[in-house]
């Protein structure tokens, strides 16, 4: 019987050490790295850049690439291991606010547009942030893809360099010189393009039909179950009606019975009651004469 081999692995390699490894594959949230035979861990993507927010794994590494990494935590009874790309380097982010000190201007080209405003590029693989109140537009616009695009040179000066939350703010040169709110530096929202929704593919609208069956089916049921009620609600109101409309006292009376049916029954009433009349005068007869012996013999002389 072999040992597990996951409960050797906190002891093999503690927080901190670096390891070299293959990505194995890559998902929508990181990369997978196999650390040993059968045993792979996670760098999530999160963990792969100081200095940028990366979109997908992919912009960062590629399958099959051999890569140095940081063990940060290893799970035994989970068998999970998490893994760090940026952490084989020093955190830059205390010499960046040394180097792009507020009132530096720097040139930048737009990576990405959001709605509350535009992430930049400035060289070195290091992105800054324009809110949309420090883009220089004079008329109010909604989203920054009203006038802006992707690739579009700015020239801009540092408004803030934040090495706590690892975010550098500017403003287009020549803007108004006005606050912007802090809520408004999100650098993590979803890219938007005017006019660039793309298509749904007909794998996306066969998966939302098949979603949308199940929910097509229960209302079907809802409205039928419905109609039936109706119908039991209809014949119940009838039934009330009825009833509201029969005349006080109907339900107390007894039906009449017919006329010819009452006589002759009262007919056979009086016939049993008189039989037993004659039946009685016969036998007093009979007890009469047996009674009176000497009349018998008188009826004989």
């Amino acid at each position: 019987v072999e040992e597990d081999p996951w409960l050797a692995l906190p002891a093999q390699y503690p927080p901190g050490t670096k390891i070299s490894g293959v990505v194995r594959n890559l998902t929508s949230f990181g990369a997978f790295v196999e650390v040993e035979a059968g045993i792979d861990g996670l760098v999530h993507i999160s963990d792969m850049s100081w200095t940028r927010r990366v979109q997908h794994p992919s912009e960062v590494l590629h399958k099959g690439q051999d890569v140095e990494v940081v063990v940060l935590s290893i799970d035994p009874e989970q068998k999970r291991i998490s893994l760090g790309l940026k952490q084989v380097q020093e955190d830059p982010w205390y010499e960046l606010a040394q180097e792009y000190a507020a009132g530096k201007e720097v040139s930048g080209s737009i990576t990405r547009l959001l709605e509350k405003g535009v992430v930049v590029d400035l060289g070195s693989d290091l992105e800054g942030f324009v809110p949309i109140s420090q883009l220089g537009v004079e008329e109010h616009i909604d989203e920054p893809a009203d006038r802006f695009s992707e690739g579009e040179g700015l020239e801009l000066r540092v408004l803030e360099t934040d090495p706590i939350n690892r975010r550098i703010v500017l403003a287009v040169v020549g803007a108004p010189d006005v606050p912007y709110d802090v809520s408004d530096i999100d650098m993590d929202g979803e890219s938007r393009k005017k006019d660039d929704e793309p298509a749904a593919s007909e794998g996306d609208a066969d998966e939302k039909t098949e979603a949308e069956a199940p929910e097509t089916e229960a209302e079907d049921a809802s409205e039928a179950d419905a109609e039936d009620a109706s119908d039991v609600e209809a014949e119940d109101a009838s039934d009330v009606e009825a009833v509201e409309d029969a005349p006080a006292g109907a339900e107390d009376e007894a039906p009449a019975e017919p006329a010819d049916e009452v006589s002759d029954e009262v007919g056979d009433d009086a016939e049993n009651e008189a039989v037993p009349d004659e039946v009685a005068a016969e036998a007093d007869a009979d007890e009469d004469a047996d009674d009176d012996p000497e009349d018998e013999d008188k009826a004989e002389d």
